[in-house]
């Protein structure tokens, strides 16, 4: 792998379901990826790396603000299927799904700001 470094990290690229690879909607909505996603995915599964997709979908505080703590275990695994069936049906490979932060070489996220090293320059953007 040219141009990865070594470790879990430098090879793991983390995506974002909604609004990044799908539009965003209802969760069983069936609309096609955003075009270019299924490329990408491809030739990023292809050079290599780990591809972990990220959604706040599976996150307990968000199932549990949606749901109720009691419909916990049921919500997360429904969505997690529905997140992964909906990746499978449009061929986009996948390693594993979460809603955290995991160690990753690059983050592709719709509502991402990159950090340079200058607040000031994050603080334009934002306001």
């Amino acid at each position: 792998m040219t141009g990865i470094p070594n470790g879990a990290a430098g090879t793991t690229l983390c995506v974002d379901f909604d609004a990044t690879l799908f539009p965003w909607a209802e969760l069983e909505d069936d609309s096609p990826p955003i075009p270019g996603a299924v490329d990408f995915m491809l030739k990023a599964k292809e050079r290599g790396y780990r591809i972990v997709i990220f959604t706040s979908r599976l996150s307990p505080t968000w199932i549990i603000e949606q749901y109720g703590e009691y419909e916990l275990p049921v919500e997360f695994n429904r969505q997690k299927r529905i997140v992964a069936e909906r990746l499978r049906k449009h061929g986009i490979p996948f390693d594993d799904l979460t809603s955290e932060k995991v160690p990753a070489r690059y983050y592709i996220d719709d509502r991402a700001i990159e950090f340079k090293g200058d607040w000031h320059a994050v603080a334009e953007r934002i306001w």
